[in-house]
């Protein structure tokens, strides 16, 4: 393959739903006009020609990472060519994994925003629960053996990964030495200085020997080797909220976090995810014929990462939103009726209807919690176990 300049080359999967099996392609960007282009890796000819695409941004294509393309979700698995490897090395980019205890979880939306306001972009998150299986994983690796996750076992933990420049040692500096008096004493701006809980085993941070390691157990980019169990709460007071692709995008998911939690909600599972059509449709049914915005409603979901989240405890459109109740969520961070922040089940019977929608698809990519029952159900490739959890 000859190599182009000011055009990084990518090798990605698709998941074709069709056929059930994983289609390889070469994913083509233009750096300097964002056009895009595939190539099918075994047939050797071209899937999608040269086109134009604001959906991708150079800074979105990394190894790991999902992009969604025409309403494809495109795994990078590897860079394409020396070019491409050489370029974004250049850029001191990385990504780094940070565990949150049980116990830390109150202040979890101040601690979000500060590690945004550092320059830290969140690209993964989910909420486990740490069991015998992940110890035992990690007891069998090189450097995740020396971790201490003992006082992690047996209730939900927030495990989350992020990316800026120079990231595994910037999160370091940034949280600060494991001893609070030293932290206290040389770090007065770290976080475990201004978060008194948040101690070395409470809040975990990745080394340059351990991330890697890491990022093969909780976000593989191939065959998973744990069964990671999302942590949700068995109860009858639970709903469903999923935090949109463009509150994401705009950087307003710890502010939203803070909002649930000033106004006593409790949030008992979280999972960040990229939706596919046939989930979204599905999770939306109930709107397609009633609602004028149901086809914006499908776009805005399907236009990237969303948050999904499982709340506990008291959640219209924008406009009546701003003119009734100015300070909820959709009031503050919703752009109109159909950017308008987050979903959430509107009603007991809403409810019900996307607990189905969950249980009918096994396949479905998006953790669905509800009033009466949970279902968590995802991508087969994931590692994610697929229970029916019924109170």
């Amino acid at each position: 393959m000859s190599i182009i300049r000011n055009q990084c080359s990518f090798l990605v999967d698709w998941f074709d739903p069709e056929s059930s099996t994983i289609r390889k392609f070469v994913l083509n960007f233009s750096i300097n006009d964002n056009c895009v282009e595939m190539i099918d890796v075994k047939k050797n000819k071209i899937f999608l020609h040269r086109t134009h695409c604001d959906e991708i941004l150079l800074k979105d294509l990394f190894i790991g990472n999902s992009v969604k393309l025409f309403s494809r979700i495109l795994k990078i698995v590897d860079y394409g060519d020396r070019y491409t490897k050489s370029y974004l090395e250049s850029t001191n980019y990385q990504c780094t994994i940070a565990f949150l205890r049980p116990h830390a979880n109150d202040s979890k939306s101040e601690l979000f925003q500060d590690l945004i306001n550092h320059g830290f972009e969140f690209i993964n998150l989910l909420m486990v629960e740490f069991n015998e299986e992940i110890k035992r994983i990690m007891s069998q690796q090189e450097y995740t053996a020396r971790i201490p996750i003992s006082s992690m076992l047996n209730g939900p933990v927030i495990v989350f990964q992020l990316r800026g420049v120079n990231a595994v040692q910037k999160l370091q500096d940034v949280v600060g030495p494991a001893d609070r008096e030293e932290a206290l004493s040389n770090y007065p701006h770290s976080l475990r200085a201004r978060y008194s809980h948040l101690g070395a085993s409470n809040l975990y941070v990745a080394t340059e020997e351990t991330v890697q390691e890491l990022s093969e157990i909780f976000f593989p980019m191939s065959e998973p080797r744990v069964t990671l169990r999302p942590y949700c709460v068995l109860d009858n007071s639970t709903t469903l909220c999923i935090i949109k692709p463009h509150a994401l995008k705009q950087g307003n998911m710890a502010n939203i976090l803070r909002m649930i939690e000033e106004h006593k909600f409790e949030i008992t599972g979280m999972r960040m995810m990229m939706m596919d059509h046939s989930s979204v449709v599905r999770l939306l049914e109930i709107y397609h014929g009633v609602v004028s915005e149901y086809p914006g409603y499908v776009t805005q979901l399907l236009s990237g990462k969303c948050l999904a989240l499982e709340i506990k405890g008291p959640l219209g459109s924008h406009e009546t939103a701003k003119e009734l109740r100015p300070n909820t969520i959709r009031a503050m961070y919703g752009r109109n009726s159909v950017e308008n922040a987050v979903h959430v089940t509107d009603l007991p019977e809403d409810a019900f209807f996307e607990d189905r929608t969950g249980q009918r698809g096994r396949g479905i990519h998006h953790l669905t919690f509800c009033a009466n029952q949970h279902y968590i159900t995802t991508d087969p490739r994931s590692g994610l176990e697929l229970p029916k959890l019924v109170v």
